[in-house]
């Protein structure tokens, strides 16, 4: 068991939990790597990734097969472009004739130009 355990930490990072004399292995999330460039990029659907050139931003690869040149291109950020729905909690409001209100929704965005969408 410890041997399967060491071997699968080399691969991801984990923590081991224990819980009433169990062991559970809990996977820890690690930042998300960009892709490695190779000449011919299949960029899947609901993503756009940035390319820079020598350091410095040369285009957007959009959803489907892409050329890049492997010495000068590099993949600098995976931009997703698929909808976020954020909840708005539950809150109560007065209105100007003591009305109370309960107000709730959900807020939903999308991401229209993956450019200005960039962290940076």
């Amino acid at each position: 068991m410890s041997r399967l355990l060491f071997s699968a930490r080399r691969l991801m990072p984990q923590k081991e939990l224990l819980i009433a004399g169990t062991s559970i292995v809990k996977q820890l999330r690690g930042k998300a790597s960009t892709p490695m460039n190779t000449i011919v990029m299949f960029v899947p659907q609901q993503e756009a990734w940035v390319v820079e050139r020598m350091g410095r931003f040369h285009r957007i690869l959009d959803p489907g097969l892409n050329i890049l040149v492997p010495v000068a291109d590099k993949i600098k950020y995976v931009q997703s472009l698929k909808e976020i729905a954020i909840d708005v909690p539950k809150q109560s409001a007065i209105t100007s004739d003591n009305v109370t209100l309960s107000i709730d929704g959900v807020l939903y965005l999308r991401i229209i130009d993956p450019y200005r969408g960039m962290p940076y």
